[in-house]
């Protein structure tokens, strides 16, 4: 089979992707990001830049051609910083459902919906619920990315092939990993010296991070000033590699389970 030369549609010509469904691609890798504070150090883009550069080695990992990722999310709880853009759910899960039915008329069957920015969940499932009638022989699969790279088990894994000590959470919102994935695509985006303060954020993320039981924040600013938690300090564009890796890695072989044979082709 024929690689293309890359796995995003927006730079591909619609030759390329013609030739690559006939050969049996028949894989997509829906990206979602968000335009969203994240602190003063890192680009309001960092949940976008992660979607695209995870997105591009899991496409790659399980021979898929992917989106570029949408830029806006729903992310309300970050609109009292300037710069912050969220939609409605109904919203993004609309664009989605017309996405991928668009999509599934040029013949992709299998479709992977990844999002870098956990706030994006419940339109992902809202479409999915859509096109389980829209689309029923296609292939919906969610990699919870967000689930993966907050886990301790991943945390440790990445931590054995690391040298320096992870700061402790390392996977927090605009903290170590996160703006060591975006030192590693985009390090022009990045100014550790704006980096702020630590602060205690145990009880905002007791309130809405139980699997249990959860409340709504309305307003992240209300309990941290520059928006964002954990210690960016330590992150490195090396690291940022390591973590975009090991994450894609992760996804891969949980999402290739899930998922059909390629098709044949219909052509040589």
């Amino acid at each position: 089979m024929t690689v293309p030369r890359s796995v995003f549609l927006d730079e591909l010509t619609w030759t390329e992707v013609e030739r690559s469904l006939h050969a049996g691609r028949d894989r997509l890798v829906v990206l979602l990001g968000s335009t969203e504070n994240h602190g003063p150090h890192a680009p309001l883009g960092t949940d976008t830049i992660i979607a695209r550069g995870v997105g591009r080695r899991l496409a790659e990992r399980i021979d898929a051609l992917a989106t570029p990722p949408l830029p806006f999310g729903y992310a309300a709880h970050h609109l009292s910083f300037p710069g912050s853009v969220s939609l409605t759910n109904r919203t993004l899960a609309t664009v989605l459902v017309e996405l991928v039915t668009t999509q599934a008329r040029h013949g992709f069957r299998s479709f992977v919906f990844l999002s870098g920015h956990g706030g994006n969940r419940i339109a992902i499932e809202l479409a999915r619920s859509e096109l389980l009638d829209v689309v029923p022989d296609a292939t919906l699969v969610h990699a919870h990315m967000l689930a993966v790279q907050t886990a301790p088990a991943f945390t440790g894994a990445v931590q054995d092939r690391w040298p320096a000590r992870l700061s402790d959470p390392w996977g927090a919102h605009g903290g170590e990993q996160e703006t060591a994935a975006v030192l590693a695509e985009r390090p022009d985006l990045v100014d550790l010296d704006l980096a702020p303060p630590v602060v205690d954020m145990t009880d905002y993320l007791a309130a809405t991070r139980d699997p249990a039981v959860t409340s709504v924040a309305r307003d992240l600013r209300s309990h941290v000033p520059h928006g964002t938690w954990g210690d960016p300090r330590g992150a490195t564009a090396e690291q940022g590699e390591l973590f975009l890796d090991a994450v894609a890695e992760e996804l891969a072989g949980r999402v290739q389970a899930l998922l059909p044979p390629l098709s044949q082709g219909s052509r040589p």
